[in-house]
């Protein structure tokens, strides 16, 4: 199987779909980056503009490009809104292990816990089977 910059694939679960990230995307992605409990345990602040926001997705669209960090939207199906992002933090291709993380907004009728489940195992997959990663959870190292 290709490596994974080849195509990104389109990762889909009941109420999800994780896509690239496109210019399009700015203004639900401004909704979510500028709360300012998203960003919580990132490493970025709340957005204050729309601009800042455009320049965020800009610089993932050139790491993309670069190849050096695999970044998708997430897509809440039912309104097509996009109410997230989730990547691979950190990723040593040597030693075959990445590490996911995520900014979500859940303004729904549904638990951040479930969303979050559906999100990971949709990624790790890839880290599997396309990636040929290590799968392994750091929950469970404790």
């Amino acid at each position: 199987m290709g490596d994974v910059f080849d195509a990104l694939p389109v990762l889909e679960t009941n109420r999800l779909k994780l896509r690239k990230i496109t210019v399009e995307d700015v203004e639900d992605m401004f909704l979510y980056c500028s709360k300012e409990e998203v960003p919580r345990y990132a490493s970025w602040n709340p957005h204050k503009t729309i601009t800042e926001t455009k320049e965020a997705i800009e610089r993932v669209l050139v790491q993309w490009d670069n190849k050096s960090l695999v970044h998708w939207g997430i897509e809440y199906k039912e309104n097509s809104r996009l109410i997230g992002t989730i990547e691979f933090a950190t990723w040593d291709r040597q030693h075959k292990i990445a590490e996911i993380g995520y900014a979500l907004w859940l303004d729904l009728d549904t638990s951040k816990e479930k969303v979050t489940m559906e999100l990971t195992k949709s990624v790790s997959s890839i880290k599997q089977r396309r990636m040929k990663l290590l799968a392994r959870s750091a929950a469970s190292l404790r």
